[in-house]
């Protein structure tokens, strides 16, 4: 334990990462548990509930590290980005880990919550299913990725490039500055919704009347 305040925390992290990494991770986790409350302090914080509830997800197999990463620190969400950091972990898994954090309690049987989760990140939604699988084993998956694929596949608009109509729309109709942007999400938040067709006339009527501006 003593040694471990005299090594650096690159050295730490690329030894957390191969454990990480391993199959049997969370056997390692549970018998060497106060080792990593030794780095990562905010284990400390974790009731024996917790605790437990961690080894078991962790006994899942999951292929992603930064899932594993996640499932580790599902009790600390609120630290996770700190701790991360504090591991100097890659941006690219700070982002992803805190995606699966932030999203893993939204109800994806819900079509417009669904559409929404894709549009924040289609490349890491896998993951997230992965993961939400863990938390909850009773989840129907596989719905939720056929529900998901039909969107994708159909090019139902979740993105603001999807849209028919363009900044330079928005600007024609008098509006400007940060105007535009809350406009644009507006619009598409509607059109996921479906309480607007993503046809440009329709989108137009619809700023027109919900954006009235004074004579």
């Amino acid at each position: 334990k003593d040694l471990l305040h005299k090594i650096s925390i690159e050295r730490i992290t690329d030894e957390f990462l191969k454990i990480i990494k391993c199959d049997n991770c969370s056997k390692i986790i549970q018998e060497y548990f106060e080792i990593f409350s030794l780095f990562i302090k905010e284990l400390k914080t974790l009731n024996d509930y917790q605790i437990e509830k961690t080894v078991s997800f962790l006994d899942n197999h999951i292929y992603s590290t930064s899932t594993k990463i996640a499932t580790l620190l599902y009790y600390l969400k609120d630290d996770a980005l700190s701790i991360m950091e504090y591991l100097k972990l890659p941006n690219t898994t700070k982002r992803k880990v805190m995606y699966l954090l932030e999203y893993e309690n939204v109800d994806l049987t819900d079509r417009l919550t669904l559409k929404k989760t894709l549009s924040v990140s289609e490349e890491y939604f896998n993951d997230l299913l992965e993961f939400t699988k863990i938390i909850d084993p009773s989840l129907n998956i596989k719905e939720i990725r056929t529900e998901a694929n039909y969107i994708l596949k159909n090019n139902e608009p979740i993105r603001l490039k999807q849209l028919h109509i363009s900044g330079n729309d928005v600007v024609a109709l008098g509006f400007k500055g940060h105007d535009i942007s809350i406009i644009l999400n507006d619009v598409l938040n509607q059109i996921m919704d479906g309480s607007v067709l993503n046809i440009k006339e329709d989108m137009i009527n619809y700023i027109n009347e919900t954006y009235k501006k004074e004579a």
